[in-house]
């Protein structure tokens, strides 16, 4: 990941670049999360970094899209670690964490927006009647 010089952000991942990438989502979601949102038109990008070898998420929503998908799931593209040029994975100074990506064909609201006590009910009852809405 990059800043080009319209002072946007440059994503390579899976081998691909992609331009035109702004950040809305804060590292205060836990796991240093990031999430990157085209300005224009492609997928979403969620990072952070992972204790596990695994990451669970991606493979969560891997099956989910071998089935077709779900309403109110966002679709996956890929994932996977960060590596840097030499190959190797990203890690927090620690070395506790991994740094992964998430790329996501949809784009969810963030639970945090949620306005009330009613709001946050309501997104709670969607998500486990399979509705419309996904809340990362």
């Amino acid at each position: 990941m990059c800043i080009t010089h319209d002072g946007t952000l440059q994503i390579t991942a899976n081998e691909t670049t992609h331009k035109g990438y702004e950040q809305v989502g804060s590292p205060s979601l836990g796991c240093w999360t990031t999430i990157l949102k085209p300005i224009v038109s492609g997928p979403v990008f969620k990072f952070q970094y992972l204790k596990s070898d695994d990451i669970l998420e991606g493979k969560i929503l891997e099956t989910i899209d071998k089935f077709g998908g779900i309403p109110g799931v966002v679709r996956m593209g890929h994932y996977g670690w960060v590596k840097r040029k030499n190959g190797n994975i990203v890690e927090c100074p620690t070395g506790q964490r991994k740094r992964a990506y998430l790329e996501l064909e949809d784009e969810g609201d963030l639970f945090m927006g949620v306005n009330n006590p009613r709001e946050a009910l309501i997104v709670i009852w969607d998500l486990l009647e399979g509705g419309t809405l996904l809340h990362f």
